[in-house]
């Protein structure tokens, strides 16, 4: 199944950990092992994307969640930017502390992000003029 192999990929790349946060919740169970970590589009199959490990990112499910809504994006040096409007609201202080944390990138150099993949999602996504360097 293409979804599979590409969540299984992008998974593998980060090491089965949030590429924002670092988490990396595992559960194994006989001899199957479940990761909390998703492979999220940077851009979507809908929108042209495709299912290449360079078009994905491993995120948790709530940072995976933000992503996809453009609640936060990366900037233009690999950063973590985040809507101002989400930082107003006192439930959202763990977006503060992962703002402008560095993107961590898989040990292979070849299945790191594209950058113009990351520029589409900041500007379409996060919305016009969201992406650079906030």
């Amino acid at each position: 199944m293409r979804s599979d192999c590409f969540r299984t990929g992008v998974v593998a790349a980060y090491n089965a950990r949030c590429a924002v946060s670092g988490l990396g919740l595992a559960h194994t169970m006989g001899d199957k092992t479940q990761y909390e970590v998703e492979a999220a589009h940077i851009v979507p199959v809908a929108q042209g994307g495709r299912d290449l490990i360079q078009n994905g990112l491993a995120l948790s499910r709530t940072v995976h969640w933000a992503f996809d809504l453009g609640v936060v994006w990366l900037d233009n040096h690999m950063r973590l930017a985040v809507a101002e409007q989400t930082l107003r609201d006192s439930r959202n202080g763990w977006l503060t502390r992962l703002r402008g944390t560095p993107l961590a990138m898989p040990a292979d150099p070849h299945l790191a992000p594209r950058a113009e993949a990351l520029r589409w999602h900041a500007a379409h996504v996060a919305g016009a003029g969201a992406g650079g360097d906030s």
